[in-house]
């Protein structure tokens, strides 16, 4: 990998020589920084400054410099020196990349600047002793490097925030491999592909080492979700259908602040179709994969009839499975209240209902709007809480963490 220097070329302060005391100065820096390629950006003014500056380090060190120019037409317009500046570092992405900002107009020196955090470069400049002219004294020059790092990881610890916050979990990730200091790195990015995970409906136990000081506004929310996933992954725990259905709520929530209709309200359906399906197998011990004709026949509840036409519905293998609408019209039968409600509230269910099987996600070609699925949220939530009066507590509690940004 080469070493390039970035260096920007003006004409120099004060009244006496400006231009051979600056050449001093740069040829210094270049000989701190030993490049094996410079590119100098120069305006028409200061392009005989690169010539001294050729000149002096050859005789300063008695070497030669292997050097090419970038011409700034207008140094004060900043588009025109961030275009010209930034397409040629493009050159040199592979290569090693340094920028000295000693000289030039402010306009240059503020273009390599913030093309140094941008681009991840490393800045430069020489200081030493002034003299009265304000130059700095040959002899006592000093090459400084800053670190621009620290502002770039915290432009982009904000970017990962947004990012995490939208559920953009993946970019926020790849975003967080671009900081160079930041300690916790690899704990907030076990965090960030954790929720991904979750995200994506695989659920597993929390990472141990959750400690960091980035986490502090996160901190209450983790601990609920802690608690929630810990009972999501005990199969023996009498909650745990109550806070899938609750996190599958949360999952639609976060797919409509994306914008992303069609996908919230499919996963609204699964929610209503899982409240029915928790009632018949917690108040019941049905399974609506596999109905059990014998468990239903013990309910004098249920005609004749009824059973007749439920069994004409098994497959070759005479196993009998039942989708949403049927889920109700069996509670309904039943005479429970969860099949009582929606039997009470059809119409507005079917409404909602015909709406997401025009989905083209569903059974048809179209889009769902916002308040399409407002107005589906509000009845799933409405049959949840009559299913269990605490699934706004569950669904608190399985809501992902946002940290905090301006």
């Amino acid at each position: 990998m080469s070493k390039i220097l970035f260096m920007s070329v003006g004409t120099g302060l004060g009244k006496t020589n400006p231009k051979e005391s600056l050449a001093q100065g740069l040829a210094f820096s270049i000989n701190e920084t030993e490049p094996d390629h410079i590119v100098f950006i120069v305006t028409e003014k200061s392009k005989e400054t690169v010539t001294l500056i050729e000149k002096c380090y050859e005789e300063e060190y008695n070497n030669k410099i292997d050097y090419e120019t970038v011409h700034i037409n207008s140094p004060d317009n900043f588009n025109e020196c961030f275009e010209k500046i930034s397409d040629k570092i493009k050159e040199y992405s592979d290569e090693k990349v340094y920028i000295d900002y000693t000289s030039g107009t402010k306009t240059m020196s503020l273009t390599v600047a913030i093309i140094s955090v941008l681009y991840h470069n490393k800045l430069t400049s020489v200081t030493g002793k002034r003299g009265d002219n304000g130059t700095v004294i040959h002899g006592t020059e000093e090459l400084i490097q800053h670190n621009p790092y620290s502002v770039y990881d915290k432009l982009n610890i904000e970017k990962v925030k947004h990012l995490f916050n939208y559920n953009r979990f993946e970019t926020a990730a790849e975003i967080l491999d671009t900081i160079v200091v930041l300690e916790d790195k690899e704990k907030i990015k076990t965090l960030i592909n954790y929720y991904d995970k979750w995200d994506k409906f695989h659920h597993e136990n929390f990472p141990n080492d959750m400690n960091s000081e980035l986490f502090t506004d996160l901190e209450a929310q983790i601990k609920q979700n802690q608690k929630s996933m810990s009972i999501i992954l005990n199969k023996e725990h009498d909650q745990k259908c109550y806070y899938l259905l609750a996190d599958l709520i949360n999952n639609s929530q976060r797919r409509y602040e994306e914008g992303k209709y069609d996908d919230a309200i499919a996963r609204l359906y699964r929610s209503l179709e899982l409240v029915a399906q928790i009632r018949l197998k917690k108040e019941y011990d049905i399974i609506t994969s596999d109905v059990d004709m014998k468990i239903l026949g013990k309910h004098i509840e249920l005609s004749k009839k009824y059973l007749e036409r439920l069994k004409g519905k098994g497959n070759n293998n005479k196993k009998i499975k039942i989708g949403l609408n049927e889920d109700y019209i069996l509670l309904n039968n039943l005479n429970d209240p969860i099949g009582q409600y929606y039997k009470q509230n059809e119409e507005e269910y079917k409404n909602i209902l015909s709406k997401r099987n025009k989905s083209i996600l569903a059974h048809g070609t179209e889009p769902k709007t916002k308040e399409d699925y407002e107005k589906f949220k509000e009845l799933v939530l409405n049959i949840a809480r009559e299913l269990d009066s605490r699934i706004d507590n569950f669904i608190e509690e399985t809501k992902f963490p946002k940290f905090k940004v301006d």
